[in-house]
This record gives structure tokens, C-alpha cells and sequence, in this order.
């Protein structure tokens, strides 16, 4: 679990430690106006004609749906129109905030509830299997701030694994993360800020044996959003650059990772657009070649949710039979 936490901080530092949960309304998805339900699919790009449509199907189809207070309440993913592969079921408390998941996944189901105090500061999260057991427990605890100062990992049977502490400067920005596991040593970053800034500039990261092992410098847009990490390796010398841009919509257009100076990562992004401003064409180009779309189908509070496509359907599309795309914007 520590692993793949550690994994996602790269871009979403302030997120994560805020919330540790995904995102659960429509605003957190970047959707726009009343959405009640999304349902989308990635294909391969295939060019026929002088025209880009979908080729064969990857990965598995996805629906979501939302409440009226704009809040994820179901998500499921098919392998195909008829075959269910995995059911997301999320409940509320009434301050709106995550109180339990529900995750049914083939012949798996896992619950995860959620636990605040009095300031709707999140105080645990429990992961329970399908026979009502505990798997696994994290325990918060906050300052008289409200600044989350430790988080605490148990196991099934109660144990203590990990624990990771936070400090923060008199301004309430967050300096420094340590965590140990197995009562050992782990990891710790520490943050460095520009005067006023509430974002960092500047990260060092530590291994288990104390050792500088990256440094990250940061930059952001006008709407703190990350669009530069360069991460430099003292052990190696090298350097890694990752770089993100925007558009006016709030979505990626360009996402880039240089490796020891060459492009190892050359992404772009060019979506088409509903009238309400939601994409529901999203194609993305490797070193300047389409090589995936995905299509979404975007429902609003009124409209009829049309009914999966049939097997027939869905093998027309594999086979590159649809319209070609319409006019996209980067």
C-alpha cells in the first residue's frame, strides 16, 4: 500500500494529503454543467482514407454515474456490452463528504469506510473483504490547526506497519514527510517555498538509508496546476524532465518526460467538445502519430441514457466502420 501511494505524489502532493481519496464530484473530474452519467471506451487509432476513427477496443468499457448533488455514486466496467467485470458503489455522509466504498470486483468485493471527527477532518479508513474482516486500517491524526501531523498503517490483526509524520512551517505549509515501516526507516521528503507560496518549488526526496536520492524542482500555471518537474538523480547525475500543459478547459494537452536529454514520453492531446463544454473525443498522438481515441458519451440531468451498444455494434466499431472524427481542439 505504501508503495503505490509514494508512487502518485509526483503530481498531486497537495491533493493527496488532503483527502486520500479519488476524486468523487464532477468538479474534481474537470465535468462541466449537470452531468448525470459519463460512459466511455478507448480504441486504436487507425487512419483509412485520409480519415481517423476507432479502431479495435482496449482495455474495458466504463460508466459512471452521479447524483444530483454532482457526486460519483456508481462506477462499473464491462470487458464488453454484456460482460460486467467490476462494480464501484459510493455512499455520503451529510456534509457530503466519502463515508464508505463498495468495491465488487469478479469474485472479490472490498468495502472501505471512512471516519471523521468533528471538523470533518478524516480520522480513519478501513478496509473490510467480502466476509466483513478487516484487511487493513489507516488511522489520522491532526494538530490544533487541523493539520494532519501522522498517519498510521495497521494490518489485519491490529499491528502497527507503518507510521509517517508531517510538519509544517509557522505559515501551515507543509515541510517535511517521514515514514517508517516495520519500526525502520523508510523515506522523507522536504519542501521548500518561494515567498507567499502555498505550492512548493522544491522537493528532496530520501532513501531508507538516509541518502539524497532525487531532487525535484517545480513549476506551475496561473492556476497552480504542475506543467514541470525536473528530477534530478545525484547518484546517477541525470536528470529527468516531465512537462504538462493545459488548455483553456482545464484538460491536458501535452504531457512530455526527458530522460538523461532525450524524449522518452511525447504525448498530445486533441479532444471535441459537447455544447455544454465536457469532451467527448479525446485522441492521443506518440511523437506526432494518433494512436488512441477514446470516445465518451456524456448524459445531463433529463436526457435519456441510451443502452450499451450490442456485441454487433461494438464489432462494427472495432472493424473502423463509424464516421470519421469530427473537429477536435488542443
Amino acid at each position: 500500500m505504501k508503495k503505490i501511494l509514494f508512487a502518485v505524489l509526483l503530481c498531486s502532493f497537495p491533493a493527496l494529503y488532503a483527502q486520500d481519496y479519488e476524486g468523487y464530484t464532477t468538479k474534481e473530474l474537470n465535468l462541466q454543467s449537470e452531468v448525470t452519467f459519463i460512459r466511455q471506451q478507448k480504441y486504436v487509432a487507425q487512419t483509412r482514407n485520409g480519415n481517423l476513427s476507432e479502431g479495435a477496443r482496449i482495455g474495458n468499457l466504463e460508466e459512471i454515474s452521479f447524483s444530483k448533488e454532482l457526486k460519483k455514486v456508481k462506477r462499473e466496467v464491462f470487458t464488453d456490452a454484456n460482460t460486467k467485470y467490476e462494480t464501484d458503489t459510493y455512499k455520503y455522509n451529510e456534509a457530503g463528504l466519502i463515508k464508505e466504498e463498495i468495491i465488487i470486483e469478479e469474485e472479490r468485493e472490498f468495502r472501505i469506510e471512512y471516519k471523521y471527527n468533528r471538523r470533518n477532518n478524516l480520522l480513519t479508513k478501513s478496509t473490510f473483504n467480502q466476509k466483513g474482516e478487516l484487511e487493513e486500517k489507516v488511522n489520522y491524526t491532526y494538530n490544533k490547526k487541523g493539520q494532519r501531523i501522522k498517519k498510521r498503517y495497521y494490518d489485519s490483526v491490529g499491528e502497527n506497519e507503518g507510521i509517517e509524520e508531517i510538519s509544517y512551517d509557522e505559515d501551515g505549509r507543509m515541510l517535511e514527510i517521514k515514514q517508517y515501516w516495520n519500526g525502520a526507516f523508510d523515506w522523507k521528503q522536504v519542501f521548500e517555498y518561494k515567498k507567499e507560496s502555498t505550492k512548493p518549488f522544491y522537493r528532496k526526496e530520501y532513501d531508507n538509508e538516509g541518502k539524497l536520492d532525487k531532487k525535484v524542482t517545480i513549476s506551475y500555471d496561473d492556476l497552480g496546476r504542475v506543467i514541470k518537474e525536473s528530477i534530478y538523480f545525484p547518484v546517477s547525475k541525470s536528470r529527468d524532465v516531465n512537462t504538462m500543459k493545459y488548455n483553456e478547459r482545464g484538460d491536458q494537452v501535452i504531457f512530455k518526460i526527458k530522460r538523461k536529454r532525450k524524449t522518452v514520453v511525447n504525448q498530445k492531446f486533441k479532444y471535441e467538445y459537447d455544447d455544454k463544454g465536457n469532451w467527448i473525443k479525446k485522441i492521443e498522438y506518440e511523437k506526432h502519430i494518433p494512436k488512441y481515441v477514446t470516445v465518451r458519451k456524456v448524459f445531463y440531468d433529463g436526457d435519456t441514457i441510451e443502452p450499451r451498444a450490442p456485441k454487433k455494434e461494438e464489432d462494427q466499431l472495432a472493424n473502423g466502420s463509424n464516421d470519421s472524427l469530427a473537429k477536435s481542439e488542443m
